[in-house]
C-alpha cells in the first residue's frame, strides 16, 4: 500500500514537471520575434530585404532560426584567409569600448557599406538605425549591405557576434548561414611599443566559387573593412585632438 502511494505521488509530481516543461517551451516559442515583424519600409537597402526573403524561402520563420557558420583554425575543410591590420592613436581601453558602443549606423556606414538592422538574440529585439543603441553583445546580428562596383550590384549581408572576449581584446562575428560566404572574422586590439593602438582584423573565409575566394573576396572584403575601421578610427582621433586642443 505504500508503495502504491509513492508511486502515485512521482506519477503526479512527474505530471507536473512535464506540464511545466511544456508550458516552458510554447512561452519560449511564443516569445520568439517572427520575421515577418520586420518593418520593411524602415530598411532602405533592397538587397537585405531579399536576403530576408531568401532565409523564409530556406524555411526559417523567426530569427533565432539563424545559425552562424563559422570557420575556426584548426577546421577540416580547406579555406582563405586575410589578415589586415590598422595603427589608432588612442589608449587601447578607450579604443576597445568605442568598438564596443559606437552605433552600427555610424559603424557601417560610407559610400561602400551601409547598416540596414541589427537583431538582438538576448533581448529578441529589432534596432533600426535611427533607434537608441547601447553597445555590442554576444547574439547580435548586424545587418549591412555592401556596394560592389560603385554600386552596380549590391549584396546584403549578415554577421552574428559569437565572442567578445573582454581579456585579450578580442571581437568575434560569424556570417550567418545561406550566405553567399561561410565565415568567421576577429578583430584583435594590441597596445604597441609607440604607445598607439593597433587593430588586428583577422578574416577566414569559403564559399563555392573559387574564383570569388581568390578574387573578389579579398579586394572587396578589404575595401568594406578599411571603411569600417576608418570610421571608428575617425570618431576616437577627432575626440582625442578636441580633448588636446582644449
Amino acid at each position: 500500500m505504500l508503495t502504491t502511494t509513492k508511486n502515485t505521488l512521482n506519477s503526479f509530481k512527474l505530471r507536473k514537471l512535464l506540464l511545466f516543461v511544456i508550458i516552458l517551451s510554447s512561452h519560449r516559442l511564443s516569445a520568439q520575434l517572427s520575421l515577418d515583424k520586420l518593418d520593411y519600409t524602415r530598411i532602405p537597402q533592397k538587397k537585405i530585404i531579399h536576403f530576408i526573403e531568401d532565409q523564409k524561402k530556406c524555411g526559417h520563420k523567426h530569427f533565432t532560426d539563424f545559425v552562424p557558420k563559422c570557420i575556426m583554425e584548426q577546421d577540416s575543410f580547406p579555406f582563405s584567409k586575410v589578415t589586415t591590420s590598422y595603427i589608432i592613436h588612442g589608449k587601447p581601453d578607450e579604443v576597445w569600448n568605442e568598438y564596443l558602443k559606437i552605433k552600427p549606423s555610424q559603424a557601417y556606414s560610407g559610400r561602400i557599406v551601409g547598416f540596414g538592422f541589427l537583431y538582438s538574440k538576448d533581448e529578441d529585439k529589432i534596432t533600426y538605425k535611427e533607434d537608441g543603441y547601447d553597445k555590442m553583445k554576444v547574439g547580435q546580428l548586424f545587418f549591412f549591405n555592401v556596394k560592389l562596383l560603385g554600386g552596380i550590384r549590391n549584396l546584403g549581408v549578415a554577421d552574428e557576434v559569437t565572442a567578445i572576449d573582454e581579456n585579450r581584446k578580442i571581437i568575434r562575428f560569424c556570417y550567418i548561414e545561406n550566405g553567399k560566404t561561410e565565415g568567421t572574422q576577429e578583430i584583435q586590439i594590441k597596445y604597441t611599443s609607440e604607445g598607439y593602438t593597433q587593430i588586428t582584423h583577422d578574416t577566414r573565409y569559403r564559399s563555392k566559387s573559387r574564383f570569388r575566394d581568390n578574387l573578389l573576396y579579398p579586394f572587396f572584403h578589404k575595401r568594406t573593412i578599411d571603411e569600417y575601421h576608418d570610421n571608428i578610427r575617425s570618431r576616437i582621433e577627432n575626440e582625442e585632438n578636441m580633448i588636446s586642443n582644449r
